[in-house]
């Protein structure tokens, strides 16, 4: 998610995390309205930062977007157990480059990028808790039984 106070005209951002997740994909939202200069990074891309950027053609409308909007989407797989930390900052490139609005291409607008923290928490197995629950009832229903005489 972004919230773009300003008119923003597109710019990029990149994504470090530590290595308790796997990148799997990214898929831009078909919502969302850049329409130019979309860079996503390759679906199970092992180079960090990943670097999300996306642009809009100023003498075409809509010029920018301002407000919250959900961007994409991106995908991890867990190698582990644990908390991990997700972090944004801005496009180390001249490419895609900083946020900008329509009025002033030369000056960059102010962005405060986050972070977020990821607890990675094991699931158990259907397959196992159904196998534990059958022994139990199992038992109960072996238990309940009279014992046989000869």
């Amino acid at each position: 998610m972004m919230d773009f106070d300003d008119v923003t005209t597109g710019g990029g951002l990149e994504i470090t995390f530590d290595p308790l997740v796997v990148f799997q994909t990214f898929a831009f939202d078909p919502t969302f309205t850049a329409n130019f200069g979309l860079t996503a990074p390759s679906n199970g891309e092992v180079v960090q930062p990943l670097e999300v950027a996306f642009g809009w053609f100023t003498f075409s409308g809509p010029v920018g977007e301002s407000g919250l909007h959900h961007v994409g989407t991106l995908t991890f797989l867990a190698s582990g157990v644990g908390s991990t930390q997700m972090i944004t900052t801005a496009a180390s490139g001249v490419s895609p480059g900083p946020f900008y609005g329509p009025m002033d291409p030369y000056t960059p607008l102010p962005v405060t990028f986050g972070s977020a923290a990821v607890d990675i928490v094991p699931i158990p197995e259907p397959s196992t808790a159904m196998l534990l629950g059958l022994g139990l009832f199992g038992l109960a229903i072996s238990a309940r039984r009279p014992a046989a005489t000869d």
